[in-house]
């Protein structure tokens, strides 16, 4: 009977409490805000368990906080789903998570949050038990979603759990058997040796039988007409021999190239300054939400309080497109985006001194 391959379950540490993801959720919320609906829900809102794991990069880069204190409490990746429910119940009872926008209730949208924060963690397990799912992920990220995996993975103390065959106790028995078998035939080879030895030498001693039958004399070949055949065999086939036609080959198509062709231009890489402008909204410490648009003739910032709230200017920068628009739209979202209190006359006046 086949056996079959079993393969272990990987299982969340039991000693791992609601209390513990909750304060883990916590903290990260003091430093992200209070919008995991903007910060999970949204990025993940066309990831599915079977999406590759580059799927959920843009997901760790904009609540990376989130990811590593998760990671602190659960190095293994398993995160128990009904104990991070109801961490996330106790969280949004409390005000320190925000409310669903769209009509769900609480306790479907805990479920939702947490069955998001158990998907990207299976694909966090997926880079970190397969070296060619991790390189192909790292080829795809940008330089902070790299950082931010990179960062999980050093944390992460999963490992490949493989296949395991189970022992067959009739396999056991099998090998016993074969065992006592050569047990059984162990014999004196040294005895059957001597035996050999000597029915050989009795066998040497008789003398061969002398042979009565007479040798038959060969029969007569006719070798002249033999060599009369044979010679005007060859003519024959020497006469009619003709050579193999010439196989003409059409030159290879690199050949056809001229010397002068110019070689294909590669696309130069975007600047770092480039890199550092994102897109679509993104949080800000003293605005709520904040936006860079970068147009031809001029670029600008955009602000509003919610997700739902009205857009609103924040700051303009006439300059058109090129590295000096890119240069002052990436300062400024820098600026608006990580210090706190800020107004909109401040925005304005750190871009007038941008400009001088």
């Amino acid at each position: 009977m086949a056996l079959k391959a079993r393969r272990e379950r990987l299982a969340a540490d039991p000693g791992l409490s609601v209390a513990d993801l909750e304060k883990a959720i916590g903290n990260a919320l003091s430093r992200l805000g209070a919008d995991l609906n903007y910060l999970v829900v949204v990025p993940l809102k066309n990831v599915s368990w079977t999406s590759a794991p580059s799927s959920t990069l843009p997901a760790l880069a904009a609540a990376p906080d989130l990811y590593e204190e998760l990671m602190t409490v659960a190095p293994n990746t398993a995160l128990p789903p009904r104990k991070l429910q109801d961490a996330v119940s106790a969280l949004l009872a409390s005000g320190q998570i925000l409310a669903a926008k769209d009509k769900v209730s609480e306790q479907e949208y805990a479920e939702q949050l947490g069955d998001r924060l158990r998907m990207v963690f299976a694909k966090v397990r997926s880079c970190a038990g397969d070296r060619a799912t991790e390189k192909r992920t790292m080829s795809k990220a940008t330089e902070k979603q790299a950082a931010v995996l990179r960062a999980l993975l050093a944390r992460c103390s999963y490992k490949s759990l493989g296949p395991q065959l189970p022992v067959s106790t009739s396999s056991l028995a099998t090998a016993a058997s074969r065992e006592s078998d050569t047990a059984v035939l162990d014999l004196d080879f040294e005895a059957l040796a001597g035996q050999f030895e000597d029915l050989s030498s009795a066998a040497s001693a008789k003398p061969s039988p002398a042979r009565t039958s007479e040798k038959r004399p060969p029969d007569r070949v006719d070798e002249d007409a033999i060599l009369a055949e044979l010679a005007t065999q060859s003519s024959v086939e020497i006469l009619d021999v003709k050579p193999p036609p010439k196989v003409l080959k059409r030159p290879a198509a690199a050949l056809k190239r001229p010397a002068s062709a110019p070689a294909p231009l590669q696309q130069a890489a975007p600047t770092t300054a480039e890199e550092e402008i994102p897109r679509g909204w993104r949080p800000s410490q003293s605005f709520g939400l904040i936006k860079v648009t970068a147009a031809t003739a001029k670029g600008y910032i955009q602000a509003k309080a919610s997700v739902d709230s009205k857009p609103y200017l924040l700051c303009n920068v006439g300059v058109q497109r090129g590295p000096e628009q890119t240069r002052l739209l990436a300062a400024l979202f820098r600026k608006s985006a990580s210090e706190e209190m800020l107004t909109k006359e401040a925005v304005v006046t750190f871009r007038n001194q941008l400009q001088v």
